[in-house]
C-alpha cells in the first residue's frame, strides 16, 4: 500500500481539498505494478498536514496513524527543522475499509510517535 498526499491544490492530481490518497499496488500476469485506488481520508485543512511514516493493513482495513507531528514548510535545505510537535494536536487513527473506501476517525490526546505495528482485527 502506499499513501499519497497531494498537496497541488488540484493542478496535478485533479483533487482540489487536500487528503490522504490510498493506492494498493499489485502485479499483472505481465509483471507489471498496477495501482488501484483504495480511499481518501480528508484533511479538515492544508495546514493539518501530519508526518505520517508507517500505516498498518490487515485484510480489510489500511489504519492510517496521525500522531501529533505535522510538518511546516520553513526550510528547502534543513528537512529536521520543517517538523514539530503539536502538544495540543490530538492524534487521529483512521481506518479504511479495503472493499469501499469508507473510513472512520478515531480520535486521541497528543501523542509523539512515527510507528505502529502489528494491525490486526478481532472478531468478536
Amino acid at each position: 500500500y502506499k499513501l499519497v498526499v497531494p498537496m497541488d491544490k488540484g493542478l496535478f492530481s485533479g483533487n482540489s481539498k487536500p487528503a490522504y490518497h490510498l493506492y494498493r499496488y499489485s502485479e499483472n500476469k505481465e509483471g507489471e505494478v498496477v495501482a488501484k485506488f483504495v480511499g481518501a481520508v480528508p484533511l479538515k485543512s492544508a495546514d493539518d498536514f501530519r508526518v505520517v511514516h508507517t500505516l498498518g493493513a490487515t485484510e480489510n482495513f489500511i489504519v492510517l496513524p496521525r500522531f501529533s507531528l505535522y510538518v511546516e514548510f520553513n526550510s528547502p535545505v534543513d528537512l529536521s527543522q520543517n517538523i514539530k510537535f503539536g502538544k495540543s494536536t490530538p492524534t487521529i487513527f483512521d481506518v479504511v475499509s479495503l472493499k469501499d473506501g469508507t473510513h472512520h476517525s478515531f480520535e486521541f490526546g497528543s501523542y509523539e510517535s512515527q510507528h505502529i505495528f502489528n494491525s490486526y482485527e478481532r472478531y468478536n
